[in-house]
């Protein structure tokens, strides 16, 4: 809830629970997007099963309070169905039409779907921005709830740059202060990969294209080495790969050629996480 009385600022419509009283997948997603914006300054609405349990006209009534403060709502969706769930829908279609009435000029409706395609959203949502779960990042999804609100979004804290007398380490703003391009970058470490593997058959390796689309996601997981003259010798890169792929993975019964950025888990999040190491 908002403890500091101030308007929110970010709505997220989502369907908490299936028909037998478990948790949608919906939840889930929700509540990761709710910490994330959170930890990131912004007041975001994520009701909760106490703020549901006020009788109908009450709930109605403090949701239209929250609908008219807000500048962004989310919808989360993992099915078309849960789209369109009573609420659910009450939520987004009411925002909507406000957009539509120009009583929110300024507004913006965003859908954060899973296991459905865009094509099958509801009319007013395929009309919106949507985003893809296991394809964008939550700093990108941020970085556009930003320019929504008109707010610069926030930088990462300036991080000291190790440096010798011969060699240095840069991460992706390092990448970026220097002019160069991710994806040249990108393939001149490829061709280092390429010289200094011990492997005939090279399609073991994973791809550029997916490499590219990893690092420029997980910004965060990989670091690039520099040689004399930021000559680029090397670099390391942590993957997180999700339950299935990781079982597979000590198990010997997944190579480099089956991780592409639509099987890794991004880390969006802080949290613990199992560690494997292989050369």
């Amino acid at each position: 809830m908002n403890l500091d009385n101030k308007p929110y600022e970010v709505f997220i419509s989502f369907k908490h629970t299936e028909s037998d009283g478990s948790e949608t997948d919906d939840y889930q997603i929700a509540k990761d997007l709710y910490l994330f914006l959170t930890q990131k300054g912004l007041r975001v609405f994520f009701s909760n099963e106490e703020f549901k349990e006020l009788g109908v006209s009450e709930y109605k009534q403090a949701i239209d309070k929250i609908l008219d403060e807000v500048k962004v709502l989310i919808v989360v969706g993992t099915a078309r169905e849960h789209v369109e769930a009573r609420w659910v829908k009450y939520e987004w279609d009411s925002f909507s039409s406000d957009i539509l009435d120009g009583i929110k000029p300024d507004g913006k409706l965003f859908s954060y779907i899973d296991r459905i395609s865009v094509s099958e959203l509801p009319r007013t949502l395929r009309r919106c921005q949507s985003f893809e779960y296991k394809k964008t990042s939550l700093d990108v999804l941020y970085r556009y709830v930003c320019s929504a609100l008109g707010k610069h979004f926030s930088q990462k804290p300036e991080q000291k740059e190790y440096r010798n007398s011969k060699y240095s380490v840069i991460d992706f703003h390092g990448v970026v202060e220097k002019g160069w391009s991710l994806r040249e970058v990108v393939k001149e470490l490829m061709d280092i990969v390429y010289s200094t593997l011990e492997v005939e058959d090279t399609s073991l390796i994973l791809d550029t294209e997916s490499s590219v689309q990893i690092m420029e996601r997980s910004v965060d997981t990989w670091r690039v080495l520099l040689g004399p003259n930021d000559q680029i010798i090397g670099h390391w890169f942590f993957v997180a790969l999700y339950e299935d792929e990781y079982e597979k993975l000590v198990k010997g019964l997944l190579d480099e050629s089956a991780i592409s950025y639509l099987n890794i888990n991004y880390l969006d999040l802080p949290g613990s996480y199992k560690g494997y190491f292989f050369r």
